[in-house]
């Protein structure tokens, strides 16, 4: 079987997994992929003994990529694949993806890297050139993220329930990049729709809103402190919408 070495899926998480373990299942299964064997209950698990899969608690550490030169360093046997799937690749960092570049373009015979990832923004051009890249299709309505909500509905009462939500979230620097556009996205369209129907102090207001989110995307937080930035953040969308309500 020919593979390329590397593959990198753009998309919602549930797409590109999906996507992973489609390829998965047809290289590991005897029965292409049946869904149905131990092998393929095993990748469903990602605990295959022919699969690394790596998820990152925030973004990617070196020492995390050393793991995947210790397992590298084993010769595969004749016609044997292994795989080697890196969740959120958008989480690399200039290091981390500058250690990957060699293997990515030249893995040793037999192994092969899946990359995931929700933004392509996020990935940095020399990995992106070394991947036969696949953009999936976006499911927006199912990968909302959960503090989504109160960022696209100002209304006091929420504030409680919105600072409960943030302490149950352990990797808030992690998924700030994706919460941010898609509060740009959201703030853009409602933008949009308010100045087609008439209605300009709103469309102001949508506008002033996608205006804050870009300038939060602009000045990502430092480790440690995502959860103060989105307090603060929560907080000037309150401040905001009251002045232009004046």
């Amino acid at each position: 079987m020919s593979l390329h070495p590397a593959f990198l899926f753009i998309g919602s998480e549930q797409a590109c997994v999906q996507k992973a373990r489609e390829i998965l299942r047809n290289t590991l299964c005897k029965k292409q992929g049946c869904t149905e064997c131990v092998d393929c209950s095993l990748i469903e698990e990602k605990k295959h003994y022919l699969l690394l899969w790596l998820t990152p608690d925030n973004y990617y550490t070196l020492s995390q990529i050393e793991v995947v030169f210790k397992v590298l360093a084993f010769a595969l046997q004749p016609n044997e694949h292994f795989f080697i799937v890196f969740e959120r690749a958008d989480l690399f960092n200039q290091a981390t993806a500058n250690s990957l570049l060699k293997v990515l373009e030249e893995p040793p015979r037999g192994y092969h890297f899946i990359l995931l990832a929700q933004r392509a923004e996020g990935i940095l051009p020399t990995i992106w050139s070394r991947c036969l890249v696949e953009v999936l299709s976006y499911q927006e309505s199912q990968d909302k993220h959960p503090l989504y909500r109160y960022f696209t509905s100002y209304t006091y009462k929420d504030a409680g329930d919105f600072t409960k939500e943030l302490d149950r979230h352990k990797t808030l620097e992690r998924d700030m990049s994706v919460l941010l556009d898609q509060l740009a996205a959201f703030w853009h369209q409602r933008m949009l729709l308010c100045y087609e129907s008439g209605n300009e102090q709103e469309s102001n207001t949508a506008y002033a809103l996608e205006s804050l989110v870009h300038e939060a995307r602009r000045h990502a937080p430092l480790p440690g402190s995502a959860k103060i930035f989105l307090k603060n953040l929560y907080l000037s969308f309150f401040k905001l919408v009251a002045n232009q309500s004046t």
